[in-house]
């Protein structure tokens, strides 16, 4: 907190309402830390499909209030804009507030978009991002801006696993927590990929922690090594970074998380059960679009299907029955993040077709012609 001046700045921050628990729990954190929040954006999906989630998130605020706690109703937002957002931080920021902004890392691309595109200025805000790999695409979107973004490494099951300082403007860089967990990795194949990987390996250290985990891997990678910044964490003692950050197992575009395994099912037997194919026929893409992550599944051309909408619908409808899923799909059809193409799925490089892919900015460019993963 120090290290950003935390106490002393506005925080506006963008995240889903239930079934996540993300948006609920940082509006108790901060006002409890003594540092309320201005606003609080939201993606609510349609009235039709959410009106429990909204229902329920509202009732958990007005609980919070009624035992002292000043925290803020959700606005929700219209689907695929996020020029509200925007606006609130180049207003804010007009008005001399020193601004903190919180999203996950496309939604907070998505924003930086919306504030260029209309000529909005939220130069030397602080964006903390989250959920997803900050690449260096993202990055130079929100810099483009004047913001400053910075990202942030948790898991579910161990908390937070490290935190930026001021000076790690580069390769989605964080400080190791030392204080609470232990980091090893090494060189191994990621699954179903022909990929070599530094997988990060994780150890709970703290006799309160809520799970013990000894070298457990979380299909993440990443860069260890010793800090080489002089920053007020490395001083407290936070001397190993972990950077280049990416999970190679489970999809995290948009702050989601799901993992394979969950979606091999869906896409090696259910889709093919419903549409015909085997299933090589079916592949989901993670790619990295102009202004945030994108998820495309690809479809063998041979198999005739007609409507990729038909495709689609059916997808997320199975989609919401897998741990994530209903989250996933919300978010994915409000950012516009998802799309159904009917084209050859990508081919490694010893000519097999793997369920699930990860693309780079260069290979997107290429996505148009299907041909060997050459990485």
């Amino acid at each position: 907190m120090d290290e950003f001046d935390i106490s002393r700045r506005t925080l506006v921050r963008l995240s889903s309402i239930l079934p996540s628990t993300g948006g609920l729990r940082r509006g108790l954190l901060y006002p409890r830390r003594g540092n309320p929040v201005d606003k609080w954006f939201a993606l609510a999906g349609s009235f039709r499909d959410s009106w429990h989630y909204r229902a329920f998130t509202k009732f958990l605020v007005l609980e919070a209030r009624m035992l002292g706690i000043k925290t803020e109703f959700p606005t929700y937002l219209p689907t695929n804009d996020f020029f509200q957002v925007a606006l609130h931080l180049a207003r804010r920021r007009s008005e001399g507030a020193n601004c903190l902004f919180s999203a996950s890392v496309s939604l907070a691309v998505r924003v930086a978009a919306a504030a260029a595109e209309e000529g909005l200025d939220i130069s030397g805000i602080l964006f903390s991002v989250h959920g997803e790999a900050l690449t260096d695409a993202k990055r130079e979107v929100i810099e483009a801006t004047g913001a400053k973004p910075y990202p942030g490494y948790t898991i579910s099951e161990l908390g937070k696993v490290g935190g930026p300082c001021r000076q790690m403007t580069q390769g989605n860089c964080v400080h190791v927590c030392l204080d609470s967990v232990a980091l090893i990795s090494y060189r191994r194949l990621a699954p179903l990929t022909e990929v070599e990987i530094d997988s990060l390996m994780f150890t709970s250290l703290l006799p309160c922690a809520a799970t013990v985990l000894v070298n457990v891997e979380m299909d993440d990678s990443g860069v260890l090594e010793p800090a080489t910044c002089d920053c007020s964490l490395t001083k407290l003692g936070f001397t190993r970074q972990v950077s280049n950050i990416y999970s190679y197992g489970k999809l995290t575009g948009q702050g989601m998380c799901l993992v394979g395994s969950d979606l091999l099912d869906i896409l090696e037997r259910v889709l093919p059960g419903r549409f015909g194919g085997t299933p090589t026929d079916y592949q989901l893409v993670e790619q990295e679009g102009s202004q945030q992550t994108e998820i495309e599944l690809r479809v063998h051309p041979r198999l005739g299907v007609l409507s990729e909408e038909l495709v689609k619908s059916f997808f997320l409808s199975e989609l919401v029955k897998v741990y994530g899923g209903s989250l996933s799909r919300r978010t994915w059809l409000q950012t516009d993040g998802i799309k159904v193409r009917l084209v050859e799925p990508y081919m490694s490089g010893g000519r097999k077709v793997h369920p699930l892919h990860l693309l780079g900015t260069t290979e997107r460019q290429r996505s148009s012609s299907p041909g060997p993963d050459t990485r």
